[in-house]
């Protein structure tokens, strides 16, 4: 039978998802004028901020259907890494075409690109295994890597589009 917790550790990881997308969306809003970074590497990051945050969400949510119809763990599961390896193959051409037009303009972060290159690609081997029913006797586990991935890209994306938007010239400040 479905364990209670695997519900509620969907249905919070939905709820941080949409938290990112809010706080990003505002923050950009109120600190537009005070970015250092290029405007078009800001709406850039927030732009892919915004898909994997709602991606996210979505994500999270798949799997709460099969859990009601009460199908089997490796269906459910195997069911729901389908899903999410759809989301991400609709998905990831446009955000991989956004981060590499990202990489000309200044404040450009190499690091936080790699990370999140790596991340997508942990997120892709998730939902893979998720497929396969790998690991098969928590077959919950894969698919919720690929969930905390996305979920970890999302944070740093959030990071950058906050840390940008809060920096300042010190000569601005004087």
């Amino acid at each position: 039978m479905w364990n209670l917790s695997e519900s509620e550790i969907l249905l919070t990881i939905s709820e941080l998802s949409v938290a990112f997308a809010g706080f990003a969306s505002l923050a950009s809003i109120l600190g537009q004028r005070f970015s250092k970074d290029d405007p078009r590497l800001d709406a850039g990051r927030l732009l892919n901020m915004l898909t994997v945050s709602l991606a996210i969400t979505v994500l999270a949510l798949v799997p709460l259907l099969p859990m009601l119809l009460e199908w089997s763990p490796r269906w459910a599961w195997g069911a729901s890494g389908a899903v999410g390896l759809a989301g991400m193959a609709s998905l990831s051409p446009s955000i991989l075409r956004r981060a590499r037009t990202m990489r000309q303009y200044p404040g450009f972060n190499a690091s936080a690109y790699v990370a999140n290159y790596t991340l997508f690609f942990c997120a892709i081997l998730g939902f893979s295994s998720s497929v396969f029913g790998i690991p098969s006797a928590n077959p919950f586990l894969a698919y919720f890597g690929g969930i905390v991935a996305l979920l970890t890209s999302c944070a740093i994306l959030f990071f950058r589009v906050i840390a940008s938007l809060l920096q300042t010239d010190v000569r601005d400040t004087a």
